[in-house]
Parts: structure tokens; C-alpha cells; sequence
């Protein structure tokens, strides 16, 4: 399993799936979000994958932040993204940005990760 513990974030690739965790009380601004996507993209080795991310410890994402972690430059190197979230308002912020900021890759909201992994399998080597 490779991985890498970044100030914002923890990522590891396990079984094909990236597995990205926001740090605890994180508030995300567009320069830390470009900051991680760059990060991720190191890590994949050019290698499209899908994602699963923990936003279970996520406080914010700014609206600048937001918009563009929907874009397809965010989203370079990703097939589909699964993110994990614990709570109704999380859930909430994260209904308006699939409705408002639409990602530009599939994505869908869980709360369960068995389902959320389970989901992410189909977009395995699409490369």
C-alpha cells in the first residue's frame, strides 16, 4: 500500500482506490485545494483513478474552493470520486455542490464506505 501524510490531508492507494482523509478541522481555501490537487497528482504517477474522500473531518470548503475542485483541471487523474461524509449538514453542503458546482467526473455522496468503495470498483482501469 503506498501513502503519503500530507499537512492537509492523508492519502493512500488501496487496491486501486485512492483513499484521500481530510485532516481534523480542516477549512479548505482555493490555494490549499490547488495545493492538494497537485499533490494528488503527484501521488498518482499519471494514473487515472477513482477517489474516495473523507470529508468526515472537513469543517469548510470556501465557494472559490468549491468551484473549483468541480472543474477538470481538479479533477485530472480521477475516473470518479466517492466521498464519505457522517453527518446531515455535510451532506447538505455536499447536495449543493453536486447540484450547483457539478463535478466534472462522476461523483456521488455516501455514508456507508463498503458501499462508497463498492461503487468506485466500475471505474477501476479506465485508463
Amino acid at each position: 500500500m503506498e501513502s503519503m501524510d500530507h499537512e492537509y490531508f492523508t492519502i493512500r492507494l488501496v487496491d486501486g482506490i485512492i483513499h484521500f482523509i481530510y485532516k481534523p478541522n480542516l477549512k479548505v481555501s482555493l490555494e490549499m485545494a490547488i495545493k492538494m490537487v497537485n499533490a494528488r497528482c503527484e501521488f498518482s504517477n499519471n494514473i487515472r483513478r477513482p477517489i474516495l474522500l473523507d470529508v468526515r473531518n472537513l469543517v469548510s470548503i470556501d465557494i472559490k474552493a468549491r468551484k473549483y475542485l468541480a472543474t477538470e483541471e481538479a479533477s485530472r487523474l480521477l475516473t470518479a470520486g466517492a466521498v464519505l461524509l457522517d453527518n446531515p449538514l455535510t451532506k447538505f453542503a455536499g447536495n449543493i455542490f453536486l447540484k450547483i458546482d457539478t463535478p466534472a467526473i462522476p461523483t456521488r455522496l455516501f455514508t456507508e464506505q463498503q458501499a462508497a468503495l463498492l461503487w468506485l470498483e466500475k471505474f477501476k482501469n479506465l485508463n
